[in-house]
């Protein structure tokens, strides 16, 4: 059955997700009538809340995300059209 979860921080669209150890990470985006963002949320299952982690370099629109749990390796984006270079960096991890 479905459950009503606490509401992200952030109306937006165009926005990627991934789970990454038991957490639901919400990068970027964007906001109608405000532009790209560079904001990253975190959800936490299990508490039903969410925090805010360290932003992106730059605000964006997120077209696909790829994300690993082991510390050697970065999460990084998929780079969007029109863009010679995209940087998530690393959502987890020193």
């Amino acid at each position: 059955a479905w459950e009503r979860a606490a509401p992200c921080p952030m109306k937006r669209n165009s926005a990627a997700g991934a789970v990454i150890t038991g957490q639901l990470h919400i990068v970027g985006g964007r906001q109608v009538g405000g532009g790209n963002v560079a904001t990253h949320d975190v959800y936490d299952y299990r508490e039903d809340r969410w925090r805010t982690a360290a932003p992106m370099p730059l605000p964006q629109a997120v077209r696909d995300l790829v994300a690993s749990e082991r510390q050697d390796e970065r999460v990084d984006e998929a780079p969007a059209p029109r863009k010679s270079r995209s940087f998530l960096g690393r959502l987890i991890g020193g």
